[in-house]
């Protein structure tokens, strides 16, 4: 139970000098002045111990890893079953109250408190030194593990000149660009509820414009044409065709990342139909002449291509590519390389569990594979890219999207310590109207642990 009065203390104080004193007066005693608090810890909160960390110059207690969200409803009666000091701890005002570590006690006024304040924890030595400290206690406001959406449109609302029959979009510097034909562009800022959509002037991009197979490399955009040429451009709006790399493309394949391991540079890859008529993968990394490749297997998709990129866990760089089956199957099946341009099936080829969409979009998000596409109802993860599940809570896509066609979906990763991004982008056209929507893992969007 809580003592209050602090007399009684002092009081107890005064007795035991006075009895020492009356054992041996010619003995000086030394009482301790570190008022300091050298550990602090509370009770099990969903079975777990959290970690307080104290910082002695601010005399500041807190907790670097947050508590989960609700556990306000554990704080409100809780135990501190660690609390080491020299002397004794007080709490409370106006009058201040012996801290007691069998009690219950009520933490909830240290919940996300800012600054200065927090609960007020005052320590004392033996000698009559004291320190005050402030107890703060972080609480995640949101469930770490859900993906959270936000539909942008219904503050941002983007209206098409005309009824978009496909969307392209891509994100070039701080813009994020939709194509919804190769006559018609609208751009972004990057920032969300920034300045609003508009209408951009697009020219010299030719009517046989693959736009599913837009792809950025060094700072440059480029799409291939049904007819087997490349178009290039910097800043999305002006296209010209790229004499050097242009004639006999099939498809734009992806981007592999420049590999410090490897001493790999950035690298475009495409398919290339050879002299002989058979189609190889083909790579550049200056953007000036292709490379060929290995044979591309009958299996490898031509179509609706999306990739993503990651690194392995010895450093080696890994791109996985994902599109509309070649033929009639019945589940997506990825593909890998590690060097660009030779390529190999993502497992034995059987049922995956991911479905075989139309139009994939496949990303490396949050440690984890992540595909989506088809009527938008569900989302496939995978650890490997191999066997794939529907994720059945937290992970999810909005209700609203179900059904909704056509769409185009990308990835916005974190590209520097000085802003948190790792978005999902996904926006839906009927008609003129466009809905655009933008998700983020809630623990991706927390701050750093200091």
């Amino acid at each position: 139970m809580r003592m209050k009065f602090l007399s009684i203390i002092a009081s107890f104080i005064f007795l035991s000098v006075a009895f020492s004193a009356c054992m041996d007066s010619d003995e000086t005693v030394v009482y301790s002045s570190d008022p300091s608090i050298y550990a602090f810890g509370l009770d099990t909160i969903h079975g777990k111990h959290y970690k307080f960390s104290i910082d002695q110059v601010e005399r500041l207690i807190y907790n670097k890893d947050s508590l989960p969200m609700g556990a306000d409803t554990i704080l409100d009666r809780i135990l501190i079953d660690t609390l080491s000091c020299t002397g004794w701890v007080t709490s409370g005002a106006p009058q201040d109250t012996l801290l007691s570590t069998t009690d219950s006690l009520d933490l909830r006024p240290a919940i996300n408190a800012q600054g200065g304040n927090g609960i007020k924890l005052i320590t004392h030595a033996a000698d009559g030194t004291t320190a005050n400290y402030t107890l703060q206690i972080r609480v995640h406001l949101q469930d770490p593990d859900s993906l959270t959406w936000s539909r942008l449109s219904d503050n941002d609302p983007l209206a098409l000149t005309t009824p978009a029959e496909s969307l392209q979009a891509i994100l070039l510097g701080e813009e994020l660009l939709l194509y919804t034909s190769a006559g018609e562009l609208y751009r972004h800022d990057k920032g969300a509820l920034s300045n609003g959509w508009s209408q951009a002037s697009l020219s010299g991009l030719p009517a046989t414009a693959d736009l599913s197979t837009l792809r950025l490399f060094a700072s440059t955009l480029y799409v291939a044409t049904t007819d087997g040429e490349l178009y290039r451009s910097t800043d999305g709006r002006e296209w010209t065709i790229d004499a050097q790399l242009s004639g006999s493309i099939v498809t734009l394949v992806g981007t592999y990342p420049a590999n410090e391991v490897t001493q790999k540079a950035e690298t475009m890859v495409a398919i290339r139909t050879d002299e002989e008529g058979v189609n190889r993968f083909v790579t550049t990394t200056d953007g000036m002449q292709w490379l060929m490749g290995e044979v591309v297997d009958e299996q490898f998709p031509l179509k609706n291509l999306s990739f993503t990129a990651m690194t392995t866990a010895n450093g080696v760089g890994k791109s996985v590519v994902a599109g509309q089956p070649v033929a009639d199957a019945s589940s997506l099946a990825p593909w890998f390389s590690l060097t660009a341009d030779d390529w190999a099936l993502m497992g034995n080829g059987g049922d995956s569990g991911c479905p075989a969409f139309e139009k994939p979009f496949i990303t490396y998000y949050n440690n984890l594979f992540t595909c989506m596409g088809g009527a938008l109802d569900a989302i496939y993860t995978s650890q490997t890219g191999i066997v794939w599940e529907a994720t059945e809570k937290k992970f999810l896509l909005p209700t609203e999207m179900d059904g909704e066609n056509p769409y185009t979906i990308l990835s916005d990763p974190t590209v520097s310590d000085a802003e948190k991004r790792d978005y999902l982008w996904v926006i839906t056209a009927k008609g003129t109207t466009c809905t655009v929507w933008r998700g983020r893992l809630n623990r991706l969007g927390f701050a750093s642990n200091l």
